[in-house]
Parts: structure tokens; sequence; C-alpha cells
């Protein structure tokens, strides 16, 4: 689901892709628009705002990639408690509803947890995870980049040679 706005978040041109989304969601209060503008607010160091817009958007929207755009800002925003609480229902809730590993390896990688990601996302790469195709230019994955697992997991994805 790639559309303009998320193109300027993977461009990290968070202000432009804040003020886009804002006037997205004014015209239509559309769920997906709004995890998108919560992660813009994250990734620009706004958390307060980025939380808010996830809360709000979780009410609306309870799947699990809301809850672990969710889980991910608490731990970027140095708010550890929550973002376990997120993670551990993300994994129990695998047997209520589609959750991909992949979902859990967002919150992993905010809470600094590597090798549990990786483990994670070898997971959603065989689960067949629609996103991975974006590891590759998504900022959530920037912190697994210098990891010589993270290209290795490109390449069998066959997003790298």
């Amino acid at each position: 689901m790639n559309n303009p706005n998320s193109t300027l978040y993977y461009a990290g041109r968070n202000d432009e892709a804040i003020q886009r989304l804002r006037t997205a969601v004014a015209i239509s209060d559309f769920w997906w628009a709004r995890i998108w503008l919560g992660q813009a607010h994250a990734r620009a160091g706004r958390f307060r705002e980025a939380v808010s817009e996830l809360r709000d958007v979780l009410r609306i929207a309870p799947f699990a990639d809301t809850e672990a755009a969710l889980g991910r800002t608490y731990a970027e925003a140095g708010n550890g408690e929550e973002a376990t609480k997120v993670l551990n229902h993300l994994r129990t809730s695998k047997s209520d509803m589609f959750v991909s590993s992949g979902y859990v390896a967002a919150v992993l990688i905010g809470l600094g947890r590597r090798d549990e990601a990786f483990a994670a996302l070898e997971q959603a790469k065989e689960e067949r995870w629609y996103y991975v195709g974006f590891l590759k230019v998504d900022p959530y994955f920037d912190p697994l980049r210098s990891d010589p697992r993270f290209k290795a997991l490109l390449k069998e994805a066959g997003l790298e040679k």
C-alpha cells in the first residue's frame, strides 16, 4: 500500500509527509493514512504526537500493524514498559488474528533486541509477509542496516544482488 505520502516518509522528508498526511486525513479519515501520520511524527522525533495519533487509530483499527506501530513508537520514545506490553500482546494474539512476525520485529527493533528482531524478520520472510519488499527502503529498519544479517536477509528476499 504505497502512496506518495509514504514515499515522502521513506525519503526522510517527514515534515512534508506530515503536512500531506494531515490533508489526507482531513479529507478522508482513513485509518491507514493515520498510521503513516503517526509513523512520520515518530520519525521526526515528535513522539507525543505520534503516540496520540496511533492510540486513536488503534481504537478504530485494532489491527496488528497499528499496534506494532504504537509499540515501536513507545520503544523509540523511551517507554520500554508500554512497548513490552504491546510486544507481549502481539505475540499472544497470533492465535486470534493475523500477526506477522514482521510486526513483532518492528517492536523488537525499537527495543534494541536485534537478535530477536532478526529471527522475527526471518520468520516474516517465511510467512511471505507483504512488507518484506519494503525492508530496503523503510527507515524502520535503519537500526539493522549495518548488520551483515540485514544484507543477507535482503539478498534472500531478492532485494539485493
